[in-house]
């Protein structure tokens, strides 16, 4: 392995440069204030265009691990993550306007998200 010994003004210089992309942009802040203020976003609200339509979401378990299996009682333990999706009609955007960005993660703490329950038959 060679080791480069650039001075310390190059490496703060490349530093904050792949930072700044890291952290996202003006675009980005600007998408997400449209998206959640300027259009009134309500987290309550099923997001369909039509009341009487249904909102299909997918789900998907990632498994993890099997942290503990009985087979005598019929349990089973296992982590791992759940995935959902679906498309949310009140944030769409067009990227010509927000310097190309087509996807954006948003706090799930803003947003619709589906009722779920587990249950057992």
């Amino acid at each position: 392995m060679i080791l480069v010994q650039w001075p310390w003004q190059i490496r703060l210089f490349i530093i904050f440069n792949c930072s700044r992309f890291a952290l996202g942009g003006y675009n980005q802040r600007y998408l997400l204030h449209y998206l959640l203020k300027e259009r009134p976003y309500n987290s309550f609200e099923r997001p369909v265009l039509n009341d009487t339509h249904t909102l299909p979401v997918r789900m998907n378990l990632a498994l993890q691990q099997i942290i503990h299996y009985d087979a005598k009682n019929e349990v089973i333990v296992l982590s791992g993550w759940m995935v959902l999706a679906w498309n949310d009609c009140n944030l769409k955007w067009n990227p010509k306007n927000f310097g190309g960005i087509e996807t954006i993660r948003v706090p799930s703490t803003q947003i619709w998200l589906p009722d779920i329950l587990l249950y057992n038959r």
